[in-house]
């Protein structure tokens, strides 16, 4: 009767110890198991199994490289079964300032997603499965959340995640997986970038860096919707320097009076690049030049006559035609001759221009020179 009675109370204490084991797994693992510097793994507990698999860390470093201050970035980990049974895995990240055994974390995480929790140990922040594991589709699972960079750019970050892709006993049989990522050092320490309006129709470009390594050139990029940037020169690095350097360019061709944008994209002797943040300016042009048209009103079926003094000699000029709601009805059509220094006669066919409320804009090079409201009879 006694033996009966311990054997009872060990299959009760077998069964709550695995119990257990299944319950905390799935609540999430114990802090420190991502295999970062510093780290453990979930090795000592889980290794075995015959299934194969992989685990990686989207949403950053894919994205930007480097990262990008105080920008919010959305992350995927990302795990696949490969080969062999699984019906379920969990993980756990973390992001490292630096990389050795006595980094803290970096970041803020938020956003969190299904099954997705956090925990501490000492300095660092956890993410990893909480509360349940996802399941598979197609031999793939993925935990979400977001993870936005300090408000300091800072080059050397580490990102490191350990996944338990598990075969469900919770006595073994599972496989452990990893991935880690590192954000490149950037050749150039960045400590400002401005562009200002110098009131002439250009814009000063000035720069400042703290200490440059293995620097190459920077290219100045330049956009007229924030969007799309194009190229507009290179300026040569300094290289190798531990000290405070500024550089200035003047762009002579600036877009005017309207909005103009602007960015930095650095180049190391390797090939290795990162972009300034993007700086935003309206260059002004003043200058004496005028623009008259004539007849105002004038006939749909003939041309618009115009005078146009001009500073200097603009061989480049175009003119082009927008109604007042915006809509261009000719686009930056090329000028015969360009516009001349001092007086101009420019003679513009409207036969295909309707009835209708128009400015008539003329530029040279991007840069809006004059602008002048007609109308246009029936």
């Amino acid at each position: 009767m006694k033996k009966i009675f311990l054997s009872r109370i060990c299959r009760v204490f077998s069964l709550f110890v695995i119990l257990t084991v299944l319950i905390s797994f799935s609540s999430g693992p114990p802090a420190g198991n991502t295999g970062a510097p510093g780290d453990g793994t979930c090795g000592g507990c889980h290794g075995g199994g015959s299934q194969t698999g992989t685990v990686d860390i989207t949403g950053i470093l894919d994205v930007d490289n480097p990262i990008i201050a105080n920008k919010t970035y959305n992350v995927d980990v990302c795990i696949t079964l490969l080969s062999g049974s699984s019906p379920r895995a969990g993980f756990q990240f973390v992001a490292l300032d630096g990389n050795t055994s006595t980094s803290g974390s970096i970041g803020t995480i938020s956003n969190l997603g299904t099954n997705v929790g956090t925990t501490t140990s000492g300095s660092r922040e956890y993410v990893q499965h909480s509360g349940g594991e996802n399941t598979y589709s197609a031999g793939k699972l993925t935990y979400s959340f977001d993870w936005t960079a300090p408000a300091t750019a800072v080059d050397d970050i580490s990102f490191y995640v350990a996944a338990n892709i598990a075969n469900g006993s919770g006595t073994g049989g599972d496989l452990i997986v990893f991935d880690s990522d590192q954000s490149i050092t950037l050749p150039v320490d960045l400590v400002e970038f401005k562009a200002t309006d110098n009131s002439d129709g250009r814009v000063l470009l000035k720069w400042i860096t703290a200490s440059e390594l293995n620097s190459d050139y920077f290219e100045i990029l330049r956009s007229e919707d924030g969007i799309d940037f194009y190229s507009i020169a290179n300026v040569d690095a300094q290289g190798f320097s531990n000290e405070i350097f500024e550089y200035k360019y003047v762009d002579e061709n600036a877009i005017t009076n309207r909005n103009s944008y602007y960015r930095l994209k650095q180049l190391d002797i390797d090939g290795q690049y990162a972009f300034s943040d993007i700086e935003t300016v309206q260059a002004q042009q003043f200058d004496n030049s005028y623009l008259n048209i004539f007849p105002n009103p004038a006939n749909r079926n003939g041309c618009l006559f115009i005078d146009y003094f001009s500073n200097e000699d603009l061989p480049n000029s175009k003119y082009s035609i927008q109604d007042i709601f915006g809509n261009t009805i000719i686009h930056d059509a090329q000028l015969d001759s360009g516009v001349n220094k001092g007086f101009n006669k420019i003679v513009v066919d409207i036969k295909e221009v309707p009835a209708g409320q128009y400015v008539l804009l003329i530029s040279n090079n991007n840069r809006l020179l004059q602008s002048k409201s007609f109308i246009v009879g029936n």
